[in-house]
């Protein structure tokens, strides 16, 4: 099995039951490095964002145009749902 569809299978087993678990590894939308990366984005006024491995799109921030990109289902559909 390559390591995408592992990576990929380990995600389905273990996303709903941890989801929990796993937005508390991202931390807060007040976390330093969070904080410090959104500043930066809209001190430069980008105007578009790519995040890779969004997951949750922790990152999201409003008025910025915003793609996600994650390989798990589960998290895609959700980021979908929240718009």
């Amino acid at each position: 099995m390559s390591k995408l569809k592992v990576q990929n299978q380990w995600w389905l087993d273990n996303v709903t039951r941890r989801e929990g678990e796993f937005y508390g590894w991202l931390g807060g939308d007040n976390d330093p490095s969070r904080v410090a990366v959104k500043n930066h984005i809209l001190d430069e006024k980008y105007s578009t964002m790519l995040d890779c491995a969004c997951g949750g799109c922790a990152g999201y921030i409003d008025g910025i145009d915003y793609t996600g990109i994650d390989s798990t289902p589960y998290l895609v559909n959700r980021a979908k749902n929240k718009g």
